[in-house]
């Protein structure tokens, strides 16, 4: 069943095009293999480990708590060239906001400011990453400081290891053991721009400000953790479907490979998830992605809920939620949608 559909894939995207795919522990190994042979193992974009915070219940071995997300680009190159393969950082709009919020709360950015601040960070349910962010400079701006030794094994040139000289004492503070990951020209452009860090004297080695400002993205990691569902979301919706997959994660997944003008195939469309995600993002950033969701008229069983509500094939609910979720933008983005196309055609085979 899956081999058809794989082949279809492939030919289908353009040469910078990506496919991504959810799938349990049951037939990981076998859609690997099968996408290393029609793919090619070169364009393997790697896999992404869904923690859903939730182990199966009904588990006779080990009580799995994620899906595999798997990524494979028709042409690696291509894609890698014409795309980034990043996401914004997780959190950082949130971590500046509150930053900024507290400055203009406290009167500047003062000691009891950046007391206040890196308590709540530490409240946070953050990743490491994002509660390094702790600290606020004098112009408002957040930041971490991280280490600027050289990071290969060889010992760096000569010229990565020229000392810096601490502002106050006047003296050369220690290099690295290896030497600078920059070279002295780059060292003497980061004093300018104040974005290198000294200890209060000479004895401690400088390390880098980096702004949370100027790093708002990030390279995609191998671990997503979401626990959520979409229950009352779609019960606002009135979709009544077994299993959808969260619109959240959806576009989590679509962010990073899908750009401006992009079309967006989903095979098995299910409660067309897919659909509700592109229209959401190209509300949030006005962009124009386009979809096509493809779902067998599978009939619906007379016992189950949504067959009672009037539906009688997967099909009709799929039309059901984009209807639903066109709606509900519209209504709540009057501004941002009058110049985006919500509505869809339907074709049958």
């Amino acid at each position: 069943m899956m081999y058809p559909r794989l082949k279809l894939a492939r030919n289908l995207l353009k040469d910078d095009g990506v496919i991504s795919i959810h799938i349990d522990e049951h037939e990981y190994s076998n859609l690997e293999k099968l996408l290393n042979e029609i793919f090619g193992e070169e364009n393997n974009l790697g896999t992404i480990i869904w923690d859903k915070r939730n182990p199966k219940g009904d588990a006779k071995g080990i009580a799995y708590q994620h899906e595999q997300i798997i990524f494979f680009a028709k042409n690696k190159q291509s894609f890698l060239t014409d795309n980034e393969f990043k996401r914004p950082k997780e959190n950082a709009l949130k971590i500046i906001e509150k930053a900024e919020k507290l400055i203009k709360k406290g009167g500047g950015a003062n000691d009891k400011v950046r007391k206040e601040f890196k308590d709540w960070i530490k409240s946070q349910d953050f990743s490491g990453g994002e509660k390094a962010y702790s600290f606020i400079d004098d112009n408002g701006d957040v930041y971490r400081p991280v280490s600027m030794a050289w990071p290969n094994k060889k010992q760096a040139p000569d010229d990565y290891k020229i000392p810096l000289i601490h502002p106050v004492t006047k003296k050369p503070c220690p290099v690295p053991d290896k030497g600078w990951r920059n070279p002295s020209k780059t060292m003497e452009k980061l004093l300018k721009e104040g974005l290198i860090l000294f200890g209060k004297d000479e004895t401690t080695q400088p390390n880098r400000k980096y702004l949370l400002k100027d790093n708002m993205e990030e390279n995609v990691p191998s671990l997503l953790y979401f626990g959520g569902s979409d229950d009352d979301l779609l019960k606002n919706l009135d979709v009544i479907f077994d299993t959808p997959k969260v619109v959240d994660v959806a576009k989590k997944i679509m962010i990073p490979i899908v750009k401006q003008n992009d079309i967006v195939i989903d095979f098995f469309a299910g409660s067309s998830t897919t659909a509700h995600a592109v229209m959401d993002l190209n509300v949030e950033d006005n962009f124009s992605r386009r979809y096509v969701m493809v779902q067998l008229p599978e009939p619906i069983n007379e016992s189950h809920e949504a067959f009672s509500k009037g539906y009688r094939f997967i099909t009709e609910i799929s039309k059901k939620r984009i209807q639903n979720v066109s709606s509900k933008l519209k209504a709540e983005y009057p501004d941002k949608v009058k110049d985006l196309d919500l509505g869809f055609k339907v074709f049958k085979l």
